[in-house]
C-alpha cells in the first residue's frame, strides 16, 4: 500500500492505493481487498471491503476533526477468507498541529 502522505491532520482525508502481487511482483488476479482502519488504541475504526479498477486498489476515507492523533494502521487482508492471511498493514501519523 502507498499513498501521497503518511502524516494527516484531523479533518483532512487519508488516500492509499495499493496493488496485489505475488511474492515475484507479479501481478494477482483482481479479487477484493478487506481494509481495516485501526485507531491508536488498537480499536478497529472502519472495515470496508475494496474492489479493483484496472488492478489499483483506491481507499479513501476523511479523518474527523476531532479525530484520536497518534499512530493509525490500515491492515489489507484478502476478503475472501478461505484464500488466505493477511497482505499488507500501512500506518499514517495523525498529528493535531505540524512542528
Amino acid at each position: 500500500m502507498f499513498g501521497p502522505r503518511d502524516l494527516y491532520r484531523p479533518g483532512e482525508t487519508v488516500i492509499l492505493n495499493g496493488l496485489l502481487r505475488d511474492a515475484d511482483g507479479k501481478a494477482l488476479p483482481n479479487q477484493p481487498i478487506k481494509l481495516d482502519v485501526i485507531k491508536p488504541d488498537g480499536q478497529v475504526l472502519r472495515s470496508v471491503v475494496s474492489q479493483p479498477e484496472n488492478g489499483l486498489y483506491h481507499f479513501t476515507w476523511p479523518l474527523d476533526s476531532n479525530a484520536a492523533t497518534g499512530m493509525w494502521h490500515i491492515r489489507a487482508t484478502r476478503a475472501i477468507t478461505s484464500i488466505g492471511c493477511g497482505i499488507s498493514t500501512s500506518k499514517i501519523l495523525c498529528q493535531s498541529a505540524w512542528r
